[in-house]
């Protein structure tokens, strides 16, 4: 109507032009006056009725013009608000409409929506609370620029602005995204093409309303319930709120506590933001296949008791801020490729209780952890840690029941405040550079179940002590080989009734073999081989009913082989070799092949044989 040549504004184009195809009705108009009384006539044509109702016998529509102009100006007005009003209202219903038969649908961020007021209250708050900076939503291709459209315009939840919380649901849609850009490989199409293109920066950065199936197939999570929807983020998969009454069930968007997703096959980098989560308690991202750093950021959650970051590929260093976590209990960063230092802010965490570094590629010295007076566990191990143990370490007390500093290259000797540790259950210092002997001093850890310490350069001499008065009384695992430990082995070991492994092989170890060890009821494994020990084996040997694994091979013994070993009936590995017995391998040992025994090798090879067997796997010379 407006573009017909009897249209209300015909001819008001400059110089009496009109739209191309649109034929100016009559000549011009030459003078203002004369516009307006050709426009009231077109008015009046068309809407005679209601203004010859209103305004009836005017004296000319040029003086009506001049004196009235107003009333023609209100009267325009109000027609254009009508056709505004029932384009928005046909606008709402399409998109009703759309939503509710569950389509995606995608929006773009380019054009007026950036300049939304809702865009920009939820934006500057973001900025103002240091959730994001600015520089984070970069040209409309980072994760940080989607989740604000996303949750400004996009999520048909439409948490207020000022909701106390709406920043929490931000940072967890800037994870998403974060892991949906990771997911991405070439020749993906669909939901998977528009992604790449915002991270290749285009004017137009689209984001998808994603179902459940959607979300799981561009993030390849292996659990994604209601991530992404409009549910609130407190029903999300692995996440956890505050319970606030009615509230927290109805809108679903209280405080975050916990966020557990371990074991998702997350990929990407672990945000920033997350230091935005006030109230988070617990967070675990463990086994997973995050990448990069780990954000500084996380010192800022200040309420957060447990942070589980193991079994990922972060590198970089262990950030400092993480000792602001005061209220911090358990802190695992293990299975990752970390480097640089332990920071001591993070050993004077006064409330820790369990912390795991181990597997890493930690250096520099093991620092002083005394003030973690808390603490019941500590893996450092299988690091490149350098230096001595600390001496500090004993200042732990009875609150310390595992201690693992294996697998590193510590050097010094064994610290004699280390028997201070009366609570310990294991002790883990293997595989490192250690000389030194046993400090007598350990038999003030009357409760220690395991002692890790093969593969260092220990010396001297088993305590004759061993096993009385509660030194070691209460041992069930005693790794001592691969040492350079001298002497004999006491009767006293016999005392240790819990004992079910004895690792004493490859030491400088000499005399017979004890024939009271029979009294370890429990004793499974047995490992003497490699050593300078001489004599007989024992035909008491025969009461260690439990036995599965008897090494005596590379000695210095003699004799027979007593017939009471084919007694052990759960024995599953026997080895004889590199020794000078002689005679013929009992019928009954042979007989346990018929049973578990899978490994029997002695010397019985050779014209000249020293053992006769016909039941052995290996026969040596």
């Amino acid at each position: 109507y407006y573009d017909s040549p009897a249209g209300p504004f015909r001819g008001l184009g400059s110089k009496g032009s009109s739209k191309s195809g649109v034929t100016p009705y009559g000549p011009p108009p030459d003078t203002l006056a004369d516009r307006i009384q050709d426009s009231c006539d077109v008015v009046l044509d068309y809407m005679s009725d209601g203004v010859d109702a209103i305004y009836y016998k005017f004296g000319g529509c040029l003086d009506y013009g001049r004196r009235h102009i107003w009333k023609v100006v209100f009267l325009l007005a109000a027609v254009m608000v009508i056709i505004g009003s029932s384009v928005a209202f046909t606008n709402r219903k399409a998109g009703a409409s759309d939503r509710s038969r569950g389509t995606p649908a995608m929006v773009s961020m380019a054009g007026p929506i950036a300049d939304g007021g809702r865009y920009k209250s939820i934006k500057s708050r973001i900025i103002k609370e240091g959730v994001s900076s600015s520089r984070d939503f970069g040209n409309g291709s980072t994760a940080q620029s989607r989740a604000l459209y996303w949750i400004s315009e996009a999520d048909e939840l439409q948490i207020p602005p000022d909701d106390p919380h709406m920043a929490e649901r931000y940072t967890l849609a800037v994870f998403y995204f974060i892991a949906a850009d990771s997911n991405l490989a070439p020749g993906d199409s669909g939901d998977g093409e528009r992604l790449r293109r915002l991270q290749d920066g285009g004017n137009e950065a689209d984001v998808v309303l994603h179902d459940s199936d959607s979300v799981q197939e561009l993030t390849g999570w292996r659990q994604v319930s209601n991530w992404m929807s409009e549910k609130g983020h407190c029903s999300w998969h692995g996440v956890e709120c505050h319970i606030n009454g009615a509230f927290a069930t109805h809108y679903g968007t209280n405080g975050i506590t916990v966020l557990n997703m371990t074991n998702n096959r997350i990929e990407g980098m672990l945000p920033k933001e997350f230091g935005a989560l006030k109230d988070l308690r617990v967070l675990d991202l463990s086994q997973n296949k995050l990448k990069g750093s780990i954000p500084s950021a996380l010192g800022k959650a200040m309420e957060l008791v447990a942070l589980h970051l193991g079994g990922n590929v972060f590198t970089g260093t262990i950030p400092s801020e993480l000792g602001q976590l005061s209220k911090c209990t358990h802190l695992y960063l293990d299975e990752n490729e970390l480097e640089g230092s332990i920071p001591s802010e993070v050993t004077k965490l006064s409330n820790m209780q369990m912390i795991g570094l181990h597997v890493n590629a930690l250096t520099g010295e093991i620092p002083d952890f005394s003030a973690m007076q808390e603490l019941r566990a500590l893996y450092v191990d299988s690091n490149h840690l350098s230096s001595t143990i600390p001496s500090t370490l004993g200042a732990l007390g009875s609150s310390l029941l595992d201690l693992r500093l294996g697998s590193n290259d510590i050097t010094g000797s064994l610290p004699s405040e280390l028997g201070n540790l009366s609570s310990l259950r294991s002790l883990h210092v293997e595989e490192n550079d250690l000389s030194g002997s046993l400090p007598l001093e350990f038999a003030g850890m009357d409760v220690l179940n395991e002692l890790h310490a093969y593969g260092n350069k220990i010396s001297g001499s088993i305590p004759i002590q061993i096993g009385f008065l509660g030194f070691f009384s209460e041992l069930k695992v005693l790794y001592l080989d691969g040492n350079e430990i001298t002497g004999t082995i006491p009767p006293s070991v016999s005392n240790m009734k819990n004992l079910v492994d004895l690792y004493l092989h490859h030491n400088k170890l000499e005399g017979t073999l004890p024939d009271a060890l029979p009294k370890l009821p429990a004793l499974k494994n047995l490992r003497l081989n490699d050593n300078n020990l001489s004599g007989t084996i024992p035909a008491e040997y025969g009461l260690l009913t439990q036995l599965e694994y008897l090494y005596l091979h590379n000695n210095l013994l003699e004799g027979t082989i007593p017939d009471e070993l084919g007694t052990l009936t759960e024995l599953f590995r026997f080895r004889l070799y590199g020794n000078s017995l002689r005679g013929t391998m009992p019928r009954g040992i042979c007989h346990l092949r018929d049973l578990y025994l899978e490994d029997l090798k002695a010397d019985c090879d050779g014209t000249r044989p020293g053992i006769e067997c016909t039941c052995c796997t290996t026969c040596f010379r």
